[in-house]
């Protein structure tokens, strides 16, 4: 199962038992957002375009939305999924970063 991210950071991987699959299927689709609307936050001349060009992260021509994506936004998938692993809900498989 893939547990995503946010665009800045990381996605994750996992395996979880055939017992436990459909739980997490249904509670833990993503990390999820920690801000319901994030532009209004977002720091005055920061360019959340150039944060992910700097990251390594092509977002193409940025969109007006692009703000709502700041990694801010987000809970921190890796320590969601760390919580996960250590409770031997599910094993974590492999990290991906982002490219676009």
């Amino acid at each position: 199962m893939i547990i995503p991210g946010d665009m800045g950071t990381c996605s994750y991987v996992w395996s979880a038992s055939r017992r436990h699959d459909r739980h997490l299927r249904q509670r833990l689709p993503r990390a999820g957002r920690k801000m319901s609307a994030a532009r209004p936050s977002a720091r005055p001349r920061r360019s959340i375009y150039q944060e992910l060009l700097d990251r390594g992260v092509f977002a193409g021509p940025p969109p007006p939305s692009l703000d709502e994506e700041q990694p801010e936004a987000y809970k921190d998938v890796t320590n969601v999924v760390e919580v996960v692993h250590q409770a031997g809900l599910a094993k974590k498989v492999c990290r991906l970063r982002p490219l676009a």
